[in-house]
Protein backbone atom coordinates (compact mmCIF):
# COMPACT_ATOMS: atom_id res chain seq x y z
CA UNK A 1 0.00 0.00 0.00
CA UNK A 2 1.00 3.17 -1.05
CA UNK A 3 2.37 5.96 1.69
CA UNK A 4 -0.18 8.57 2.61
CA UNK A 5 0.08 11.57 0.07
CA UNK A 6 2.13 14.10 0.76
CA UNK A 7 3.18 17.42 -0.76
CA UNK A 8 6.28 18.87 -2.27
CA UNK A 9 7.41 20.12 1.64
CA UNK A 10 6.10 16.89 3.11
CA UNK A 11 3.41 18.41 4.81
CA UNK A 12 0.16 16.41 4.81
CA UNK A 13 -2.46 16.64 1.47
CA UNK A 14 -6.16 18.27 2.14
CA UNK A 15 -7.76 14.92 1.42
CA UNK A 16 -5.55 13.19 4.57
CA UNK A 17 -6.40 16.34 7.16
CA UNK A 18 -10.37 15.59 6.14
CA UNK A 19 -9.57 11.97 6.80
CA UNK A 20 -8.28 12.74 10.05
CA UNK A 21 -11.05 15.53 10.94
CA UNK A 22 -13.52 12.76 9.78
CA UNK A 23 -11.88 10.47 12.57
CA UNK A 24 -12.02 13.06 15.11
CA UNK A 25 -15.67 13.75 14.74
CA UNK A 26 -16.60 9.65 14.60
CA UNK A 27 -14.48 9.37 18.22
CA UNK A 28 -16.24 12.47 19.36
CA UNK A 29 -19.56 11.27 18.46
CA UNK A 30 -18.74 7.20 19.48
CA UNK A 31 -17.16 8.99 23.24
CA UNK A 32 -20.16 10.79 23.93
CA UNK A 33 -22.78 8.15 22.87
CA UNK A 34 -20.96 5.26 24.34
CA UNK A 35 -23.08 2.25 26.30
CA UNK A 36 -23.27 -1.18 27.19
CA UNK A 37 -26.34 -3.16 26.38
CA UNK A 38 -28.05 -5.94 28.00
CA UNK A 39 -26.69 -8.35 25.67
CA UNK A 40 -23.22 -7.31 25.86
CA UNK A 41 -23.45 -8.38 29.95
CA UNK A 42 -24.15 -11.98 29.04
CA UNK A 43 -21.10 -12.43 27.18
CA UNK A 44 -19.43 -10.88 30.04
CA UNK A 45 -20.55 -13.04 32.33
CA UNK A 46 -19.10 -15.96 30.49
CA UNK A 47 -16.20 -14.39 29.90
CA UNK A 48 -15.48 -13.95 33.58
CA UNK A 49 -16.84 -17.61 34.28
CA UNK A 50 -13.98 -18.17 31.49
CA UNK A 51 -11.40 -16.42 33.16
CA UNK A 52 -11.58 -17.49 36.72
CA UNK A 53 -11.52 -20.94 35.44
CA UNK A 54 -15.44 -22.36 35.21
CA UNK A 55 -15.27 -22.48 31.22
CA UNK A 56 -16.37 -20.57 28.72
CA UNK A 57 -20.19 -21.22 29.92
CA UNK A 58 -23.15 -19.02 31.04
CA UNK A 59 -24.71 -21.40 34.32
CA UNK A 60 -21.42 -23.00 35.41
CA UNK A 61 -22.70 -26.31 35.47
CA UNK A 62 -24.32 -26.40 31.97
CA UNK A 63 -22.00 -26.29 28.48
CA UNK A 64 -24.43 -23.96 26.55
CA UNK A 65 -22.83 -21.82 23.98
CA UNK A 66 -24.65 -18.74 24.61
CA UNK A 67 -22.97 -16.11 22.49
CA UNK A 68 -23.20 -15.49 18.81
CA UNK A 69 -19.70 -13.93 18.49
CA UNK A 70 -16.98 -16.45 19.64
CA UNK A 71 -13.65 -14.53 18.17
CA UNK A 72 -15.21 -11.26 19.87
CA UNK A 73 -15.66 -13.35 23.13
CA UNK A 74 -11.63 -14.85 22.92
CA UNK A 75 -10.75 -11.04 22.05
CA UNK A 76 -12.60 -9.82 25.15
CA UNK A 77 -11.43 -12.32 27.25
CA UNK A 78 -7.83 -11.99 26.02
CA UNK A 79 -7.39 -8.35 26.83
CA UNK A 80 -9.99 -8.83 30.32
CA UNK A 81 -7.67 -11.29 31.89
CA UNK A 82 -4.56 -8.71 30.52
CA UNK A 83 -7.03 -6.26 31.96
CA UNK A 84 -7.05 -8.54 35.30
CA UNK A 85 -3.51 -8.94 36.06
CA UNK A 86 -2.55 -5.16 35.19
CA UNK A 87 -5.03 -2.91 37.31
CA UNK A 88 -6.77 -5.63 40.28
CA UNK A 89 -9.73 -3.39 39.90
CA UNK A 90 -12.13 -3.63 42.83
CA UNK A 91 -14.90 -2.28 41.34
CA UNK A 92 -17.92 -4.54 40.09
CA UNK A 93 -17.85 -1.84 37.25
CA UNK A 94 -15.10 -1.95 36.02
CA UNK A 95 -16.37 -4.25 32.98
CA UNK A 96 -18.55 -2.30 31.54
CA UNK A 97 -16.21 0.41 31.73
CA UNK A 98 -13.55 -2.30 30.28
CA UNK A 99 -16.53 -3.08 27.44
CA UNK A 100 -16.60 0.47 25.98
CA UNK A 101 -12.76 0.60 26.12
CA UNK A 102 -11.88 -2.60 23.88
CA UNK A 103 -15.36 -1.45 21.83
CA UNK A 104 -13.79 2.51 21.27
CA UNK A 105 -10.08 1.12 20.40
CA UNK A 106 -11.65 -1.63 17.41
CA UNK A 107 -13.96 1.40 16.51
CA UNK A 108 -11.34 3.53 15.63
CA UNK A 109 -8.84 1.39 14.63
CA UNK A 110 -11.85 0.77 11.83
CA UNK A 111 -12.77 3.83 10.84
CA UNK A 112 -8.69 4.53 10.47
CA UNK A 113 -8.39 2.23 8.12
CA UNK A 114 -11.46 2.98 6.59
CA UNK A 115 -10.95 6.86 5.93
CA UNK A 116 -7.12 6.35 5.43
CA UNK A 117 -6.58 3.35 3.66
CA UNK A 118 -9.79 2.29 1.93
CA UNK A 119 -11.59 5.02 0.81
CA UNK A 120 -9.16 6.37 -2.10
CA UNK A 121 -11.26 8.61 -3.82
CA UNK A 122 -12.37 12.51 -2.49
CA UNK A 123 -15.92 11.88 -3.18
CA UNK A 124 -15.85 8.45 -1.42
CA UNK A 125 -14.51 9.89 1.49
CA UNK A 126 -17.17 12.75 2.13
CA UNK A 127 -19.86 10.93 1.25
CA UNK A 128 -18.78 7.46 2.91
CA UNK A 129 -18.15 9.08 5.98
CA UNK A 130 -21.06 11.10 6.04
CA UNK A 131 -23.05 8.15 5.67
CA UNK A 132 -21.24 6.61 8.54
CA UNK A 133 -21.46 9.49 10.66
CA UNK A 134 -25.00 9.94 10.19
CA UNK A 135 -25.83 6.26 11.14
CA UNK A 136 -27.26 6.24 13.90
CA UNK A 137 -27.35 2.57 13.80
CA UNK A 138 -23.21 3.07 12.89
CA UNK A 139 -22.93 5.41 16.03
CA UNK A 140 -24.69 3.39 17.91
CA UNK A 141 -23.12 -0.58 17.72
CA UNK A 142 -19.66 1.48 17.55
CA UNK A 143 -19.67 0.63 20.82
CA UNK A 144 -22.35 -1.03 22.93
CA UNK A 145 -20.15 -4.21 24.17
CA UNK A 146 -21.09 -6.31 21.27
CA UNK A 147 -19.35 -7.57 18.24
CA UNK A 148 -20.02 -4.77 15.87
CA UNK A 149 -16.64 -3.08 15.78
CA UNK A 150 -14.42 -6.04 15.13
CA UNK A 151 -17.10 -6.60 12.06
CA UNK A 152 -16.31 -3.38 11.06
CA UNK A 153 -13.14 -3.92 11.11
CA UNK A 154 -12.64 -7.17 9.63
CA UNK A 155 -15.10 -6.01 6.43
CA UNK A 156 -12.12 -2.82 6.20
CA UNK A 157 -9.21 -5.44 6.18
CA UNK A 158 -10.85 -7.88 3.92
CA UNK A 159 -11.47 -5.15 0.96
CA UNK A 160 -7.80 -3.56 1.53
CA UNK A 161 -6.26 -7.13 1.09
CA UNK A 162 -8.54 -7.70 -1.64
CA UNK A 163 -7.30 -4.64 -3.47
CA UNK A 164 -3.25 -5.30 -2.43
CA UNK A 165 -2.75 -8.95 -1.76
CA UNK A 166 -0.13 -10.68 -3.74
CA UNK A 167 -1.30 -12.98 -5.91
CA UNK A 168 1.13 -16.11 -4.81
CA UNK A 169 -0.76 -16.12 -1.00
CA UNK A 170 -4.03 -14.32 -2.24
CA UNK A 171 -6.36 -16.47 -1.95
CA UNK A 172 -5.22 -18.01 1.70
CA UNK A 173 -5.20 -14.48 3.02
CA UNK A 174 -8.51 -13.52 1.57
CA UNK A 175 -10.13 -16.68 2.52
CA UNK A 176 -8.57 -16.04 6.12
CA UNK A 177 -9.64 -12.65 6.72
CA UNK A 178 -13.60 -14.02 5.22
CA UNK A 179 -13.11 -17.40 8.21
CA UNK A 180 -11.81 -14.32 10.97
CA UNK A 181 -15.15 -12.70 10.00
CA UNK A 182 -17.11 -15.22 10.01
CA UNK A 183 -16.30 -16.29 13.03
CA UNK A 184 -16.91 -13.33 14.99
CA UNK A 185 -20.09 -13.93 13.20
CA UNK A 186 -21.48 -16.49 10.65
CA UNK A 187 -24.53 -14.80 8.92
CA UNK A 188 -21.90 -11.71 8.37
CA UNK A 189 -20.00 -14.13 5.64
CA UNK A 190 -22.93 -14.03 3.47
CA UNK A 191 -21.75 -9.99 2.85
CA UNK A 192 -18.29 -11.11 1.34
CA UNK A 193 -18.56 -14.90 0.33
CA UNK A 194 -20.01 -13.70 -3.77
CA UNK A 195 -16.86 -11.53 -3.72
CA UNK A 196 -14.23 -13.97 -2.24
CA UNK A 197 -15.83 -17.24 -4.72
CA UNK A 198 -15.26 -14.85 -7.63
CA UNK A 199 -11.47 -13.74 -6.65
CA UNK A 200 -10.99 -17.53 -6.13
CA UNK A 201 -12.52 -18.91 -9.49
CA UNK A 202 -10.38 -15.83 -11.59
CA UNK A 203 -7.10 -16.47 -9.63
CA UNK A 204 -4.08 -17.37 -11.98
CA UNK A 205 -2.73 -20.34 -9.05
CA UNK A 206 -3.50 -24.13 -10.36
CA UNK A 207 -6.51 -25.42 -8.58
CA UNK A 208 -4.54 -28.18 -6.69
CA UNK A 209 -2.89 -24.87 -4.89
CA UNK A 210 -5.91 -23.12 -4.71
CA UNK A 211 -7.86 -25.66 -2.76
CA UNK A 212 -4.49 -25.88 -0.36
CA UNK A 213 -4.66 -22.11 0.13
CA UNK A 214 -8.53 -22.24 0.68
CA UNK A 215 -8.33 -25.04 3.68
CA UNK A 216 -5.42 -23.29 5.13
CA UNK A 217 -7.44 -20.06 5.53
CA UNK A 218 -10.74 -21.55 6.33
CA UNK A 219 -8.70 -23.49 9.07
CA UNK A 220 -9.95 -20.61 12.37
CA UNK A 221 -13.38 -21.88 11.54
CA UNK A 222 -13.07 -24.97 11.22
CA UNK A 223 -11.39 -25.03 14.64
CA UNK A 224 -14.35 -23.47 16.27
CA UNK A 225 -16.72 -25.62 14.80
CA UNK A 226 -14.83 -28.42 16.13
CA UNK A 227 -14.38 -27.37 19.53
CA UNK A 228 -18.26 -26.12 19.50
CA UNK A 229 -19.20 -29.37 18.70
CA UNK A 230 -16.86 -31.18 21.49
CA UNK A 231 -17.26 -28.87 24.16
CA UNK A 232 -21.14 -27.73 23.58
CA UNK A 233 -21.90 -30.43 21.53
CA UNK A 234 -23.72 -28.31 18.89
CA UNK A 235 -22.07 -26.58 16.00
CA UNK A 236 -24.40 -22.98 16.56
CA UNK A 237 -25.60 -21.10 19.51
CA UNK A 238 -27.80 -21.65 21.91
CA UNK A 239 -29.43 -18.55 20.54
CA UNK A 240 -30.02 -19.76 17.01
CA UNK A 241 -32.43 -22.34 18.46
CA UNK A 242 -34.26 -20.16 20.85
CA UNK A 243 -35.08 -17.15 18.68
CA UNK A 244 -34.89 -19.16 14.98
CA UNK A 245 -34.73 -23.04 14.48
CA UNK A 246 -36.77 -24.33 17.92
CA UNK A 247 -39.50 -21.84 17.92
CA UNK A 248 -42.03 -23.07 14.96
CA UNK A 249 -42.43 -19.90 13.54
CA UNK A 250 -43.75 -20.26 9.99
CA UNK A 251 -41.32 -18.39 7.37
CA UNK A 252 -43.84 -15.94 5.95
CA UNK A 253 -44.91 -14.38 8.90
CA UNK A 254 -40.75 -14.29 9.57
CA UNK A 255 -40.67 -12.56 5.97
CA UNK A 256 -43.56 -10.38 7.05
CA UNK A 257 -41.57 -9.33 10.51
CA UNK A 258 -38.35 -8.98 8.66
CA UNK A 259 -39.66 -6.29 5.94
CA UNK A 260 -41.44 -4.79 9.12
CA UNK A 261 -37.58 -4.22 10.61
CA UNK A 262 -36.11 -2.95 7.46
CA UNK A 263 -39.02 -0.41 7.09
CA UNK A 264 -38.52 0.64 10.65
CA UNK A 265 -34.95 1.16 10.24
CA UNK A 266 -36.07 3.28 7.28
CA UNK A 267 -38.21 5.52 9.39
CA UNK A 268 -35.74 5.62 12.38
CA UNK A 269 -32.70 5.64 10.65
CA UNK A 270 -32.76 6.50 6.82
CA UNK A 271 -29.56 7.39 6.12
CA UNK A 272 -28.55 3.55 6.92
CA UNK A 273 -31.52 2.04 4.42
CA UNK A 274 -30.85 5.10 1.92
CA UNK A 275 -26.80 3.74 1.83
CA UNK A 276 -27.71 0.51 1.38
CA UNK A 277 -30.39 0.92 -1.28
CA UNK A 278 -28.77 3.53 -3.57
CA UNK A 279 -25.32 1.08 -3.90
CA UNK A 280 -27.83 -1.50 -4.81
CA UNK A 281 -29.82 0.47 -7.19
CA UNK A 282 -26.55 1.80 -8.97
CA UNK A 283 -24.94 -1.48 -9.21
CA UNK A 284 -28.36 -2.88 -10.55
CA UNK A 285 -28.55 0.23 -13.06
CA UNK A 286 -24.74 -0.47 -14.32
CA UNK A 287 -25.52 -4.17 -14.85
CA UNK A 288 -28.72 -3.30 -16.84
CA UNK A 289 -27.13 -1.22 -18.49
CA UNK A 290 -24.17 -3.55 -19.55
CA UNK A 291 -26.29 -6.43 -20.47
CA UNK A 292 -28.16 -4.06 -23.28
CA UNK A 293 -24.53 -3.04 -24.35
CA UNK A 294 -24.29 0.16 -23.38
CA UNK A 295 -21.86 0.41 -20.78
CA UNK A 296 -19.95 -1.75 -18.01
CA UNK A 297 -19.54 -2.95 -15.07
CA UNK A 298 -16.59 -4.28 -12.66
CA UNK A 299 -17.47 -8.00 -12.16
CA UNK A 300 -16.81 -7.56 -8.08
CA UNK A 301 -19.16 -4.49 -7.98
CA UNK A 302 -22.00 -7.44 -9.07
CA UNK A 303 -20.46 -9.90 -6.36
CA UNK A 304 -20.37 -7.03 -3.75
CA UNK A 305 -23.77 -6.24 -4.94
CA UNK A 306 -24.99 -9.99 -4.69
CA UNK A 307 -23.05 -10.21 -1.16
CA UNK A 308 -25.75 -7.76 -0.18
CA UNK A 309 -29.05 -8.91 -1.55
CA UNK A 310 -28.27 -12.42 0.13
CA UNK A 311 -27.04 -10.28 3.84
CA UNK A 312 -30.88 -8.63 3.70
CA UNK A 313 -32.50 -11.76 2.47
CA UNK A 314 -30.80 -13.14 5.35
CA UNK A 315 -32.86 -10.77 7.61
CA UNK A 316 -35.86 -11.10 6.14
CA UNK A 317 -35.47 -14.90 6.86
CA UNK A 318 -34.44 -14.42 10.58
CA UNK A 319 -37.35 -12.11 10.75
CA UNK A 320 -35.46 -8.96 11.95
CA UNK A 321 -34.38 -8.16 15.08
CA UNK A 322 -35.53 -6.01 18.00
CA UNK A 323 -32.89 -3.48 18.45
CA UNK A 324 -33.14 -0.64 15.77
CA UNK A 325 -30.70 -1.28 12.86
CA UNK A 326 -28.63 -3.37 14.62
CA UNK A 327 -28.66 -6.16 11.90
CA UNK A 328 -28.12 -3.68 9.27
CA UNK A 329 -24.88 -2.26 9.90
CA UNK A 330 -22.28 -4.79 8.41
CA UNK A 331 -24.79 -3.96 5.04
CA UNK A 332 -24.02 -0.72 5.59
CA UNK A 333 -20.25 -0.63 6.22
CA UNK A 334 -20.04 -3.17 3.31
CA UNK A 335 -21.81 -0.75 1.16
CA UNK A 336 -19.63 2.47 1.85
CA UNK A 337 -16.93 0.11 1.14
CA UNK A 338 -18.06 -0.90 -2.54
CA UNK A 339 -18.89 2.84 -2.83
CA UNK A 340 -15.53 3.89 -3.63
CA UNK A 341 -15.05 1.60 -6.87
CA UNK A 342 -18.65 3.19 -8.15
CA UNK A 343 -18.09 5.34 -11.55
CA UNK A 344 -20.37 8.31 -9.27
CA UNK A 345 -21.03 11.57 -11.85
CA UNK A 346 -18.77 14.60 -10.00
CA UNK A 347 -21.56 16.37 -10.54
CA UNK A 348 -23.74 14.76 -8.45
CA UNK A 349 -21.51 14.64 -5.38
CA UNK A 350 -22.70 17.64 -3.77
CA UNK A 351 -26.22 16.63 -4.62
CA UNK A 352 -25.80 13.37 -2.57
CA UNK A 353 -23.93 15.25 0.24
CA UNK A 354 -27.51 17.45 0.41
CA UNK A 355 -29.40 14.04 0.62
CA UNK A 356 -27.32 12.96 3.43
CA UNK A 357 -27.58 16.05 5.93
CA UNK A 358 -31.76 15.88 5.09
CA UNK A 359 -32.07 12.02 6.07
CA UNK A 360 -29.54 12.30 8.79
CA UNK A 361 -31.11 15.23 10.20
CA UNK A 362 -33.86 13.24 11.38
CA UNK A 363 -31.69 11.37 13.61
CA UNK A 364 -28.97 13.61 14.76
CA UNK A 365 -30.73 14.54 18.13
CA UNK A 366 -29.99 11.27 19.72
CA UNK A 367 -26.27 11.18 18.43
CA UNK A 368 -25.17 14.34 19.19
CA UNK A 369 -27.37 15.41 22.28
CA UNK A 370 -27.41 11.80 24.14
CA UNK A 371 -26.63 12.97 27.59
CA UNK A 372 -30.44 14.39 28.01
CA UNK A 373 -29.41 17.93 26.87
CA UNK A 374 -32.38 17.87 24.85
CA UNK A 375 -35.34 17.42 27.06
CA UNK A 376 -37.99 14.79 25.29
CA UNK A 377 -41.93 15.35 26.20
CA UNK A 378 -42.69 12.73 28.69
CA UNK A 379 -45.75 11.64 26.06
CA UNK A 380 -43.11 11.35 23.51
CA UNK A 381 -40.42 9.70 25.33
CA UNK A 382 -42.33 6.13 25.16
CA UNK A 383 -43.02 6.11 21.55
CA UNK A 384 -39.46 7.57 20.88
CA UNK A 385 -37.54 4.71 22.75
CA UNK A 386 -40.08 1.90 22.05
CA UNK A 387 -42.64 1.03 19.09
CA UNK A 388 -44.79 -1.44 20.79
CA UNK A 389 -46.40 -2.51 17.37
CA UNK A 390 -43.20 -3.28 15.75
CA UNK A 391 -41.46 -4.21 18.81
CA UNK A 392 -38.27 -2.36 17.72
CA UNK A 393 -36.69 -0.78 20.65
CA UNK A 394 -34.06 2.38 20.24
CA UNK A 395 -32.06 0.19 23.01
CA UNK A 396 -29.06 2.91 23.33
CA UNK A 397 -32.01 5.87 24.04
CA UNK A 398 -33.70 3.13 26.28
CA UNK A 399 -30.34 2.43 28.28
CA UNK A 400 -29.60 6.26 28.89
CA UNK A 401 -33.01 6.96 30.08
CA UNK A 402 -33.21 4.16 32.41
CA UNK A 403 -29.63 4.63 33.60
CA UNK A 404 -27.83 5.97 36.63
CA UNK A 405 -24.58 8.21 37.22
CA UNK A 406 -24.24 11.30 35.82
CA UNK A 407 -21.17 10.83 33.42
CA UNK A 408 -20.41 10.29 29.92
CA UNK A 409 -20.78 6.57 30.71
CA UNK A 410 -24.05 5.37 32.62
CA UNK A 411 -24.31 2.35 34.37
CA UNK A 412 -27.12 0.02 33.98
CA UNK A 413 -29.75 0.43 37.07
CA UNK A 414 -29.50 -3.29 37.90
CA UNK A 415 -25.75 -2.75 37.92
CA UNK A 416 -25.36 -3.58 41.72
CA UNK A 417 -23.56 -7.00 42.11
CA UNK A 418 -21.60 -7.62 45.49
CA UNK A 419 -18.77 -8.97 43.94
CA UNK A 420 -16.18 -7.34 42.27
CA UNK A 421 -13.81 -9.13 39.30
CA UNK A 422 -11.49 -10.13 41.80
CA UNK A 423 -13.66 -11.84 43.87
CA UNK A 424 -15.82 -13.71 40.82
CA UNK A 425 -15.69 -17.01 42.95
CA UNK A 426 -18.87 -20.21 42.44
CA UNK A 427 -19.95 -21.00 45.94
CA UNK A 428 -22.02 -24.90 45.98
CA UNK A 429 -23.36 -24.12 49.13
CA UNK A 430 -24.92 -20.77 47.79
CA UNK A 431 -26.05 -22.50 44.44
CA UNK A 432 -30.08 -22.21 43.75
CA UNK A 433 -32.29 -21.82 40.78
CA UNK A 434 -33.72 -18.34 39.50
CA UNK A 435 -36.00 -17.43 36.60
CA UNK A 436 -35.84 -13.68 35.36
CA UNK A 437 -36.76 -12.18 32.14
CA UNK A 438 -33.56 -10.86 31.06
CA UNK A 439 -30.12 -12.76 31.92
CA UNK A 440 -27.11 -9.62 31.51
CA UNK A 441 -27.68 -6.80 33.94
CA UNK A 442 -29.48 -9.55 36.35
CA UNK A 443 -26.74 -12.30 34.92
CA UNK A 444 -23.76 -10.50 36.02
CA UNK A 445 -25.09 -9.05 38.98
CA UNK A 446 -26.39 -12.48 40.55
CA UNK A 447 -22.54 -13.90 40.20
CA UNK A 448 -21.64 -17.27 39.01
CA UNK A 449 -23.53 -19.54 41.95
CA UNK A 450 -26.50 -18.79 40.85
CA UNK A 451 -28.36 -20.88 37.55
CA UNK A 452 -30.02 -18.33 35.80
CA UNK A 453 -33.09 -19.00 33.40
CA UNK A 454 -35.38 -16.79 31.09
CA UNK A 455 -38.61 -17.79 29.36
CA UNK A 456 -36.75 -16.52 26.19
CA UNK A 457 -34.73 -19.59 26.49
CA UNK A 458 -31.31 -17.79 25.80
CA UNK A 459 -29.49 -19.65 28.11
CA UNK A 460 -31.56 -22.76 28.42
CA UNK A 461 -30.99 -25.94 26.62
CA UNK A 462 -33.87 -27.84 26.60
CA UNK A 463 -36.18 -24.26 27.12
CA UNK A 464 -34.80 -23.30 23.51
CA UNK A 465 -35.58 -26.87 21.68
CA UNK A 466 -38.94 -26.63 22.92
CA UNK A 467 -41.98 -24.83 20.70
CA UNK A 468 -42.22 -21.22 21.29
CA UNK A 469 -45.63 -20.13 22.75
CA UNK A 470 -48.19 -19.70 19.85
CA UNK A 471 -44.63 -20.59 17.53
CA UNK A 472 -43.54 -16.81 18.01
CA UNK A 473 -46.40 -15.01 15.97
CA UNK A 474 -47.29 -11.91 18.03
CA UNK A 475 -43.96 -12.24 19.90
CA UNK A 476 -41.27 -9.31 19.86
CA UNK A 477 -38.47 -10.09 17.77
CA UNK A 478 -35.84 -11.81 19.72
CA UNK A 479 -38.30 -12.73 22.71
CA UNK A 480 -39.40 -16.03 21.55
CA UNK A 481 -40.66 -16.66 25.01
CA UNK A 482 -41.99 -20.52 26.18
CA UNK A 483 -44.08 -21.89 28.77
CA UNK A 484 -41.69 -23.74 31.65
CA UNK A 485 -42.16 -27.48 31.79
CA UNK A 486 -43.94 -28.42 35.23
CA UNK A 487 -40.74 -29.87 37.60
CA UNK A 488 -38.57 -28.49 35.51
CA UNK A 489 -36.95 -26.15 38.02
CA UNK A 490 -36.87 -28.29 40.51
CA UNK A 491 -35.10 -30.77 38.10
CA UNK A 492 -32.43 -27.76 37.87
CA UNK A 493 -32.34 -27.26 41.46
CA UNK A 494 -31.58 -31.00 42.20
CA UNK A 495 -30.04 -31.97 39.13
CA UNK A 496 -32.81 -34.77 38.94
CA UNK A 497 -34.43 -35.29 35.92
CA UNK A 498 -37.46 -37.17 37.38
CA UNK A 499 -38.98 -34.19 38.76
CA UNK A 500 -40.02 -33.23 35.71
CA UNK A 501 -43.72 -34.47 35.62
CA UNK A 502 -43.97 -34.69 31.79
CA UNK A 503 -43.06 -37.66 30.15
CA UNK A 504 -42.10 -36.86 26.85
CA UNK A 505 -40.10 -33.53 28.07
CA UNK A 506 -38.38 -35.65 30.77
CA UNK A 507 -36.87 -38.18 28.39
CA UNK A 508 -35.75 -35.56 26.06
CA UNK A 509 -33.95 -33.87 28.59
CA UNK A 510 -32.20 -37.32 29.44
CA UNK A 511 -30.86 -37.07 26.09
CA UNK A 512 -29.83 -33.61 25.94
CA UNK A 513 -28.41 -34.04 29.90
CA UNK A 514 -25.85 -35.77 28.20
CA UNK A 515 -24.60 -33.24 25.86
CA UNK A 516 -24.67 -30.41 27.85
CA UNK A 517 -23.15 -32.09 31.77
CA UNK A 518 -22.12 -35.38 30.34
CA UNK A 519 -18.56 -36.35 30.16
CA UNK A 520 -17.14 -34.65 26.69
CA UNK A 521 -15.56 -37.94 25.96
CA UNK A 522 -17.78 -41.19 26.03
CA UNK A 523 -19.94 -43.19 23.67
CA UNK A 524 -22.96 -42.54 25.50
CA UNK A 525 -22.56 -38.50 24.90
CA UNK A 526 -21.73 -38.98 21.45
CA UNK A 527 -24.24 -41.51 20.64
CA UNK A 528 -27.18 -38.72 21.90
CA UNK A 529 -25.50 -35.67 19.74
CA UNK A 530 -25.95 -38.13 16.61
CA UNK A 531 -29.69 -38.91 17.87
CA UNK A 532 -30.25 -35.36 18.22
CA UNK A 533 -28.51 -34.76 15.13
CA UNK A 534 -30.19 -37.17 13.00
CA UNK A 535 -33.70 -36.27 14.90
CA UNK A 536 -34.22 -39.09 16.37
CA UNK A 537 -35.08 -37.65 19.51
CA UNK A 538 -37.22 -34.52 19.32
CA UNK A 539 -38.59 -32.12 21.38
CA UNK A 540 -42.65 -32.85 22.07
CA UNK A 541 -44.82 -30.04 20.37
CA UNK A 542 -47.33 -30.20 23.36
CA UNK A 543 -46.36 -30.60 27.11
CA UNK A 544 -47.68 -29.93 30.74
CA UNK A 545 -46.22 -26.79 31.96
CA UNK A 546 -45.51 -25.64 35.14
CA UNK A 547 -48.67 -23.49 37.07
CA UNK A 548 -47.51 -19.72 37.55
CA UNK A 549 -47.36 -20.28 41.44
CA UNK A 550 -44.61 -22.89 40.45
CA UNK A 551 -42.87 -20.60 38.67
CA UNK A 552 -42.93 -17.75 40.82
CA UNK A 553 -41.45 -19.44 43.66
CA UNK A 554 -37.98 -19.22 41.46
CA UNK A 555 -38.39 -15.56 40.32
CA UNK A 556 -36.40 -12.98 42.25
Amino acid sequence: MQEQPRNATGALTGRTWWAWALWTLYMFLVVRTAWVSDDALITARVMENFVHGYGPVFNVDERVQVYTHPLWFLLLSALYRLALWVFRPQHAAFVVFFLIGVSLVVSGGAMALLLHRVLRRPHSLLLGGMALLLSRGFIDYSTSGLEYPLLSLLLTLWVWRFRTARHDRRVAELTLWLALLMTTRMDAGLLVLPLWFWDVLRTPLPWRARWKQILLGWLPLLLWEAFAIVYYGFPFPNTYYAKLAGTGMPLPYRVYRGFIYILHTWDRDPVTMFTIGLVLVFVSVLTVAALRGRGQVEAHLVAGAVGLLLYLGYVLYTGGDFMLSRFLVPPLVWAVLLWDDLPWPREYVWHLAGVFLLLGYSALYTVLRPQGLLVIPQELREQVIFDKGAGVADERLYFFFNSTGQALIRIPPLFKPKHHPGNWRYDPQKHRVVVRLTLGENGYAFGPSVHLIDEYALADPLLARLPAIGKGVGLRPGHMARYIPAGYLKALETGDPAYIRDPQVRAYYQVLLKVVRGPLFTRERWQAMLDLYLGRVRPPEKYERAPQEEVEQYRY
